[in-house]
């Protein structure tokens, strides 16, 4: 039987850091990236409205994270997420490594993602993956992929649509 595993991105798509965004133009990263303004970053709209998760468990079965923060971000994130009743005990949080000093740049998102979605892809062939993210570049290199058994949500385009249609095809019950 073919398993699903519904991956999110963070920033954007199940969390809105939009009251982060000047420390960006301001080109303050340690303040974008820090616990006391991370911690405060709400569900986005359609997150909420849906009412998808509830004390760490996805009304639609298995779930992970998969976002380009760095591994330095984890304490803040994970306690956002658990904060939302979005973070469960066997919840993966799958984050870049923190780039280490003297190192010219770390991984892009759109390198770090398609690259983690397709070795999981190839860990686990009984699998589909139902991944939802807001980066343009990183839609656009999964479409090019084109792997079978990885479906790609833009989750600025209708999201709640799009779940329930993977929703209705695969036949997912709702937990509650």
């Amino acid at each position: 039987m073919n398993k699903i595993l519904w991956v999110f991105d963070l920033d954007s798509t199940v969390l809105n850091n939009n009251h982060r965004e000047h420390f960006v133009q301001a080109d303050d990263w340690d303040s974008f990236h820090a616990y006391e303004h991370v911690i405060k970053d709400p569900q986005t709209d359609w997150v909420r409205e849906m009412d998808l998760w509830r004390n760490g468990k996805f009304r639609y079965g298995s779930y992970c994270y998969l976002t380009a923060r760095d591994e330095d971000t984890r304490p803040a994130s994970k306690d956002t997420l658990l904060g939302h009743g979005m973070f469960g005990p066997r919840t993966q949080l799958i984050m870049k490594d923190t780039p280490r000093l003297g190192q010219f740049a770390h991984e892009k998102g759109h390198h770090f993602k398609p690259r983690v979605l397709l070795s999981l892809a190839h860990a686990n062939p009984d699998t589909t993956f139902i991944f939802f993210d807001d980066d343009e570049d990183i839609l656009r290199v999964m479409e090019a992929v084109a792997h079978p058994k990885i479906h790609v949500v833009d989750s600025l385009d209708t999201p709640d649509v799009w779940l329930n249609y993977y929703v209705s095809t695969y036949n997912i019950p709702a937990a509650w």
